[in-house]
């Protein structure tokens, strides 16, 4: 069997739920820089290793070395170079000429970083034998970082499994009852998720909240929001946006299942997995050319729109497309329904494998 060695930052959920998957078609052993996050509540992250050996490195390299040296690996996957963990993996595995691959879950290209960050993540990007990446956009990051095209194999990216997906998109009376008990009084509701910061975007979204009909009504979960968006909301006397505080998932998929559509207006996402989770739940989607998710997930005017980041008015034009016309809303949901089936943590897995299992 396959022996594989993984390197990565934290145990996320998602993260696990992945290697579980993918420890059922190797010997897999994942290396955690270490157990938490200070952005993370303690309870989020998941330490079920049920399929695999995971330990905690707790940023110790001593630990790091005991590891590389005290068994033998088929392949050893790199996911966490930007970490102190994951940069001296980099560059001690490539001193020693050990063979190894840079897994990427998403990249935007800066090209406004500074020239020492580039070199930096050149430096460390390019030493990889292999590349994993979520797709073309990721691609483009990685050929920009010295990776060799040759050798780029691309994965789909996700948090969620089978089980998480609709099989259809709810009828319009499923979803006004679970709006009555959210308390959702609206005839339509547009949903938006993330953190309350600038590169979200979500000041375009309530500027655009402005154009659209009072019956529509825009839900941002995502803590608590910033001054500045309470002052553009109040400023403009706008009624129809609501600010929620983070939820559990199982509170956050009732908002996903209520919704019409979903609006992620952001600025810059090296992915943004709130797009697949969208997706799962039968939303049509309009976000940005600057959300890689959205590069990779979204088929112009099939399940969605692409625009450029900033632009109010077509953020106006596209949802009042999307939710005037009652087929197409129903035609979008059921492709981005088919788009997530495509995106599952049980191909995630299998794809990984079978790219291992046939290079290595």
């Amino acid at each position: 069997m396959l022996s594989v060695l993984y390197l990565t930052a934290i145990p996320s959920p998602y993260k696990v739920s992945f290697f579980n998957e993918l420890g059922k078609h190797c010997k897999l052993t994942v290396l955690f820089d270490k157990d938490k996050s200070n952005k993370r509540d303690n309870n989020w992250f998941d330490f079920n290793f049920d399929e695999f050996n995971g330990i905690i490195l707790e940023n110790n390299i001593s630990k790091l070395l005991s590891c590389f040296n005290k068994f033998k690996y088929d392949v050893i996957i790199v996911s966490n170079y930007s970490t102190k963990i994951g940069r001296f993996s980099v560059l001690f595995l490539s001193y020693l000429r050990i063979p190894f691959i840079i897994s990427v879950d998403g990249g935007l290209i800066d090209y406004d970083e500074s020239f020492f960050k580039h070199i930096l993540k050149k430096k460390l990007i390019s030493k990889a034998n292999a590349w994993l990446s979520t797709g073309k956009a990721t691609n483009n990051y990685l050929l920009y970082y010295g990776a060799d095209k040759e050798y780029i194999y691309n994965y789909p990216f996700t948090t969620m499994k089978n089980k998480d997906i609709l099989k259809q998109p709810l009828t319009m009376s499923e979803k006004e009852k679970i709006r009555a008990n959210l308390n959702i009084p609206y005839r339509n509701m547009i949903l938006s998720v993330g953190r309350f910061i600038h590169s979200k975007g979500f000041d375009t979204l309530i500027k655009a909240a402005k154009e659209l009909k009072e019956d529509t009504g825009i839900y941002i979960i995502g803590g608590d929001p910033t001054e500045e968006l309470l002052d553009l909301k109040n400023r403009n006397e706008i009624n129809n946006v609501h600010f929620i505080n983070f939820q559990e998932y199982n509170i956050l998929k009732e908002y996903y299942l209520a919704a019409d559509l979903f609006v992620f207006p952001t600025r810059g996402d090296v992915w943004g997995l709130v797009i697949n989770e969208a997706m799962a739940n039968g939303l049509p989607v309009v976000t940005t050319t600057s959300c890689v998710a959205g590069i990779e997930m979204v088929k112009e005017s099939v399940n969605g729109y692409l625009i450029p980041k900033d632009n109010v008015n077509l953020i106006v034009e596209r949802t009042n497309s999307i939710l005037n016309n009652e087929r197409l809303r129903y035609h979008m949901s059921v492709k981005s329904i088919e788009t997530a089936h495509e995106y599952t943590i049980e191909k995630m897995a299998k794809t990984t494998f079978d790219i291992l299992a046939n290079n290595y």
